[in-house]
């Protein structure tokens, strides 16, 4: 399947996303980063800058370059590592619980951290400013060498029984990417990348992908895929099916933003 525009007019849809706006933090941001700090006002949240390109219209996939900011990314690795335990999933009864297909590890952060308020309110304002009360706490996960998520969704934790808000959307963050072919997976996003502009991969792991095998995002560093579970009837779309690639070498470290229906 092939997209029904040329790469180079995606390639060019280019948004470039600056908020003027800033959402104050508490005094300890100084020690995080100093450039945080305005007047005597007290410390703010940096201003956003980060550049969008829409991959899919449907099912709707955005790669968001530059989302995470470097320092940003150091602070939240040392934040999270040791925090750190095997990785679980949660099943339709909300247990958590390991299954073999996830062998990497993960943390969730502290949701009243400074630098983490900072990239919650960022992602709620790409949301057209969702509500704070549908983000679910980050989740710093690593993957070390021999370690992968396999083919998985993001939604299906819902249940007839159980009171639970199925996971409307997600961003994928990459805070290290110290290795080759360990992108993000889209089986099902099938486009003939070789046909389209080279600039794409920059972005996308082009060897990796096609027409045939669907598209691996590169784990570019500070960048962040997003993309909608659900479709338009609020059902899980089986076409976002994607899998965290093998990392054969060295580290990825990678950050999940998850918002929920309520």
């Amino acid at each position: 399947m092939t997209r029904s525009h040329s790469r180079s007019y995606f390639w060019h849809w280019i948004i470039p996303v600056v908020f003027l706006g800033a959402a104050y933090m508490s005094r300890d941001t100084l020690q995080i980063c100093g450039s945080y700090f305005i007047g005597s006002r007290g410390y703010a949240c940096p201003q956003d800058s980060y550049q969008v390109r829409i991959v899919s219209y449907s099912p709707l996939i955005i790669h968001l370059e530059n989302f995470i900011t470097q320092r940003e990314r150091e602070h939240l690795i040392s934040l999270g590592l040791p925090l750190l335990k095997p990785s679980m999933v949660i099943n339709k009864n909300n247990e958590q619980a390991q299954v073999p297909g996830r062998t990497s590890s993960s943390g969730f952060l502290p949701s009243d951290e400074p630098v983490i308020g900072c990239i919650r309110q960022r992602a709620l304002s790409f949301q057209g400013y969702a509500s704070v009360h549908l983000l679910e706490s980050l989740q710093v996960v690593s993957y070390q060498p021999g370690q992968q998520y396999g083919a998985h969704y993001d939604w299906g934790i819902s249940s007839e029984d159980l009171e639970v808000a199925e996971r409307i959307t997600t961003f994928f963050a990459i805070l290290k990417g110290d290795c080759e072919h360990c992108g993000t997976h889209f089986p099902y996003l099938k486009v003939d990348w070789g046909s389209e502009d080279d600039q794409w991969c920059r972005l996308i792991d082009c060897e990796a992908s096609s027409a045939k095998n669907g598209t691996v995002f590169q784990a570019l560093e500070g960048s962040a895929v997003f993309w909608r579970n659900l479709d338009d009837a609020g059902v899980g779309d089986p076409r976002v099916l994607h899998e965290g690639m093998m990392v054969e070498s060295g580290e990825k470290i990678g950050l999940n933003i998850w918002t929920r229906d309520g």
